[in-house]
């Protein structure tokens, strides 16, 4: 069973004044109660300056979940924009879309990505293409003959955990990370986060930051 992870609601709504390096923060519940921490880039600009009516749009990148006690995830990864990006094409599902995007590692090396956008939200999930296969395996049931389902999510677990701590070592151990988002009436768009101060953040938040072995 797969344990819903709430994201925690913190004061990041309006795009204050662009910094520049990463920060830790710690996350407050539904409640108002203090909740876990969370690492946060600066807010950024795109690349290339969008016209009307995104001309104002920024985003931030956010790391949160790692030391959270409830659930085997390494980390939960989201781009929050200023407005909800008004993305095209993409896989329609029920109150969610997912769209495979191009990510890049000190603006060369270039992955495949996968976001899910729930409906109008401002926030964007990120997602690996090698996690979205397995899980689609899983849930086709082919991901290993004869297992049974418990040993299917140990083998899920397993790959996604490699999958978030590899993310987490790229963010504490590059210059940049980039992501190339199919806009609506703009083509392909480009925000650049740079991951100045991240190593600091991530493990004030609780989060692994060297390779895994």
């Amino acid at each position: 069973m797969q344990v819903r992870r709430t994201p925690l609601l913190v004061a990041l709504v309006a795009a204050p004044a662009l910094a520049e390096e990463w920060r830790a923060l710690t996350g407050v519940d539904e409640w108002g109660e203090p909740g876990g921490k969370l690492a946060v880039s600066p807010w950024v600009e795109p690349v290339r300056p969008l016209g009307f009516p995104y001309e104002d749009v920024t985003a931030i990148l956010k790391v949160e979940g790692c030391d959270s006690t409830v659930t085997d995830s390494l980390g939960f990864f989201s781009l929050q924009f200023s407005d909800p990006p008004n993305l095209t094409g993409g896989e329609i599902e029920d109150g969610y879309t997912t769209y495979d995007i191009q990510t890049r590692w000190n603006g060369s090396v270039q992955v495949e990505s996968s976001i899910r956008q729930n409906w109008a939200d401002n926030r964007l999930s990120i997602l690996s293409a090698d996690r979205r296969a397995v899980a689609a395996g899983l849930e086709a049931g082919w991901l290993v003959e004869g297992a049974t389902v418990e040993e299917q999510f140990e083998v899920l677990k397993t790959v996604q955990g490699l999958d978030e701590h590899r993310f987490l070592a790229g963010l504490a151990n590059n210059q940049s990370v980039s992501f190339r988002f199919p806009w609506y009436g703009e083509g392909g768009v480009v925000f650049r986060f740079p991951l100045n101060g991240a190593r600091a953040a991530l493990e004030e938040a609780g989060c692994p930051t060297d390779w895994p072995d």
